[in-house]
């Protein structure tokens, strides 16, 4: 954690604050995502995993409802933050989509180790 700590100031104060927002949530789901495949059983991580985001999968019609869902649970944390931080800092929607997208595609080798 403390390497995700510095190469996390390490960005802020050299990259533009977009790029840092984008390359932030890549290096932080990665970490998220390997911390929970390595420490979780992976029957537990296919349960949360498979729970948040296989649903979807199983009926294709309600999968929209899922995305619709998870879009406006994002907007929520993003206003939180947003006013939490009196307007000094902007976080953007896309990159935390990107967070989630990685630490879901960090999880996915549990999936492989149950079969």
């Amino acid at each position: 954690m403390i390497i995700v700590a510095i190469v996390s100031v390490a960005v802020v104060s050299t990259m533009p604050p977009l790029g840092a927002e984008w390359l932030l949530a890549m290096v932080w789901g990665i970490f998220i995502g390997g911390t929970l495949l390595v420490f979780l059983p992976s029957k537990v991580l296919i349960t949360i995993v498979g729970g948040l985001f296989g649903v979807g999968v199983v009926d294709l019609t309600g999968a929209a409802k899922i995305v619709e869902s998870f879009a406006k649970a994002v907007a929520n944390i993003i206003k939180t933050i947003n006013s939490a931080l009196a307007g000094e800092v902007v976080l953007h929607a896309a990159p935390v989509w990107v967070f989630f997208v990685f630490v879901f595609v960090c999880c996915l080798p549990a999936y492989r180790s149950e079969q």
